[in-house]
């Protein structure tokens, strides 16, 4: 799927704020913290600059041999879960735990997906 073709539908709904500040950059989020693809989650968002941990830690561990397949791996596990991922938000301590209503439609960027395509992501 590329962004274009993301149903609407999936672009609002109720809003969860869920609270990771303990975890370090590096530190793995897992389904122990939290179940969102499971669950029918199909949009989610961050305020970091990327998913998963920061690329250079990432980019290090594969020259050490260490998790060679790790690289980009939480934006495989969401993309295999038809999930789309929200990078680079911000403000998001203003927001109330729950209760809000998220709304989340994509802007329309001429060929867009292509990078999209390219670095393996299903959105």
């Amino acid at each position: 799927m590329t962004v274009d073709q993301v149903p609407l539908e999936w672009c609002f709904g109720d809003g969860v704020w869920i609270d990771l500040s303990l975890k370090k950059p590096g530190d793995n989020i897992n389904d122990t913290d939290v179940w969102l693809g499971d669950h029918g989650i199909r949009v989610v968002g961050i305020d970091a600059t990327i998913w998963d941990s920061p690329a250079k830690m990432q980019i290090s561990d594969v020259q050490k041999g260490l998790r060679p397949h790790s690289y980009m791996q939480a934006h495989r596990a969401a993309g295999e879960k038809g999930m789309c991922i929200i990078e680079w938000l911000t403000n998001l301590d203003l927001l109330p735990h729950s209760g809000f209503t998220l709304y989340t439609f994509p802007v329309k960027v001429e060929r867009g997906w292509r990078w999209l395509d390219s670095c393996g992501c299903s959105c």
